[in-house]
């Protein structure tokens, strides 16, 4: 069975999207931090990112016969808004006489869309998260053709993954994954395990909706709630310190963000309920969705101006301003996104153009 989204699923697909990036960045402007260790589980909802990712390209991939003419369209989906927030990014380093030491790292580093971030005084380590997307994109090439030529292939995928991150917590899988890899990947050894963990969700997503699991009845849904948070607290019964689980993205942070992934999904039917009586909330996750790249990139270079020019960098002991600079960089975000999107949209526009006429 491989079935494609339909137009309801697809609408609360891009709620979604809009929601975990305006989680995403409330949560670098303090949002985990207000009401903590409650605040702290937020962050098993960044999942949510690859679920969604997963589920519309596989989607994508069912729609496209040619294997790379999708490859050619995830790339490009992918690569225009990084080049183009780096390109932004290093003419504002000039104009400011900035480090430019970034541009030194080799042509590799910058065709995986890899450059090391510490080198800029700007923080921009959320471009991690764009590095792990081409990378799932790129093996989602060689993984999807036989989801779709063999029904079980996505079961057993997703099964082996989440059983391999399960053994995680409980044998140094991490430790040995890591050790065994630094020799040929260097410092990039720890992004390959972030991936290898975290493209369990981009796969469930492919599974959820291409084999019905999103049609399935509300009751059946909750049901299967109940069994993964069960299945939590029996092999976690002490509820660990949640932040370390979120940096290194263990079996434990994978499990509770299944169990949010799932939660949520269900909420469907009240989320749309909700929004025909209040449409501004799904206006306000549609527009987040649409420009979900801008904002994701731009927030953090945002903030980082917004605390230069106010000396707003430690407000954990004032609240009050802590809430104005998470208003208002959010509030110069959203404004600035749409600018950004269009630009991006235009260079894509482009270079699709540039293809037909020469494919």
């Amino acid at each position: 069975m491989n079935k494609l989204i339909n137009e309801t699923d697809r609408r609360y697909l891009d709620a979604l999207r809009g929601l975990s990036i305006l989680r995403v960045m409330l949560g670098h402007l303090g949002l985990l931090w207000f009401y903590p260790p409650h605040s702290w589980y937020l962050g098993a909802l960044f999942p949510i990112l690859f679920f969604v990712s997963g589920a519309v390209s596989y989607n994508s991939f069912l729609r496209t016969k040619d294997i790379w003419r999708y490859a050619l369209q995830r790339y490009i989906a992918i690569a225009v808004p990084f080049y183009t927030f780096m390109v932004l990014l290093i003419c504002v380093l000039y104009a400011s006489n900035k480090s430019l030491l970034v541009l030194d790292d080799g042509p590799l580093r910058w065709a995986f869309m890899w450059p090391r971030w510490g080198l800029i005084e700007i923080p921009i380590g959320q471009i991690w998260f764009i590095n792990a997307l081409f990378i799932m994109s790129a093996i989602s090439i060689l993984i999807f053709p036989l989801f779709r030529r063999f029904k079980h292939a996505t079961i057993g995928t997703v099964s082996t993954l989440f059983a391999i991150n399960l053994v995680g917590d409980f044998l140094p899988v991490r430790e040995t994954f890591i050790a065994s890899t630094e020799p040929v990947l260097g410092g990039y050894a720890t992004q390959a395990w972030v991936i290898a963990t975290l493209i369990t969700f981009y796969f469930f997503g492919a599974l959820f909706y291409s084999f019905g699991i999103s049609d399935m009845h509300i009751k059946k849904m909750l049901s299967l709630i109940a069994v993964s948070g069960i299945a939590v607290i029996i092999v976690y019964p002490e509820s660990p310190f949640f932040p370390p689980h979120v940096e290194i993205k263990s079996a434990y942070f994978v499990f509770v963000s299944l169990l949010a992934t799932l939660s949520v999904l269900a909420l469907k039917p009240a989320y749309f309920a909700l929004t025909r009586r209040v449409n501004i909330v799904e206006r306000l996750f549609l527009y987040a969705s649409k420009h979900s790249y801008a904002i994701f990139l731009l927030h953090t270079v945002v903030l980082y101006y917004i605390e230069s020019a106010f000396n707003w960098h430690d407000l954990s002991q004032n609240t009050g301003l802590a809430i104005a600079r998470l208003l208002l960089v959010s509030a110069i975000t959203l404004l600035l996104a749409p600018l950004f999107t269009s630009l991006t949209n235009q260079i894509v526009k482009g270079l699709k153009a540039i293809i037909a006429t020469t494919v």
